[in-house]
């Protein structure tokens, strides 16, 4: 499997769905502005306190994580990137106080590390058999781990009794063991955090 031409593709659905949808939720594959809003406010869940605290969003979309902070006043200096350069010249009209930039971790690495690395949707796509998924989270993990001083929070789609009942061909359900079998691997704390939708976890990966 190449991870860059299924971003490849990836890029190419966004856009598309940008050019179909413009800046609404389902353009990047969300249900509805209220289940969007739940998983901003897990992934925020990292600290109990913010304190100025630099981080970044992969995968940023159209900005809205960056929205949300702002709208709860939070401290928090943010940079959001995404490999998509239809999304990201959105967020950039949406919201012209945030920084966004073009840029694909799996081409190339950033340099500087931030305090706290956010992924929110980015592994809910499927990008080959079981195998191949989960090596994709794995070294998806790796690179969002390298850019992280104090840890990395993101979330990912959860396969259990409900779930297995959906027919969605384009999405990729995980169970927990698969994320602690990964996660094992990066000998740091780690946490998974459900319950507030019915399909989805958030893990918790922080050093120290």
């Amino acid at each position: 499997m190449s991870f860059l031409s299924d971003q490849d593709e990836k890029n190419k659905r966004y856009t598309r769905d940008y050019s179909r949808f413009g800046h609404q939720v389902k353009t990047v594959g969300w249900l509805s502005r209220d289940t969007q809003r739940k998983r901003f406010k897990q992934l925020l869940s990292f600290k109990p306190v913010w304190s100025g605290e630099t981080v970044l969003d992969v995968g940023c979309g159209l900005g809205d994580f960056f929205h949300y902070i702002k709208a709860n006043s939070l401290n928090i200096n943010f940079t959001g990137v995404d490999h998509s350069s239809a999304l990201i010249d959105a967020a950039k009209r949406a919201y012209p106080s945030g920084h966004f930039k073009v840029h694909n971790l799996f081409q190339k690495p950033l340099l500087n590390p931030v305090d706290v690395v956010f992924a929110s949707g980015v592994f809910n796509l499927k990008m080959g058999d079981a195998n191949e998924q989960l090596a994709f989270l794995s070294e998806g993990i790796k690179r969002l781990l390298a850019l992280a001083k104090q840890g990395v929070a993101f979330n990912v789609l959860e396969e259990n009794d409900l779930t297995r009942k959906i027919v969605k061909t384009d999405y990729y359900y995980y169970t927990q063991d698969d994320i602690k079998e990964i996660c094992k691997h990066f000998n740091l704390n780690i946490t998974i955090s459900g319950g507030y939708l019915e399909n989805d976890m958030t893990i918790f990966l922080r050093s120290g």
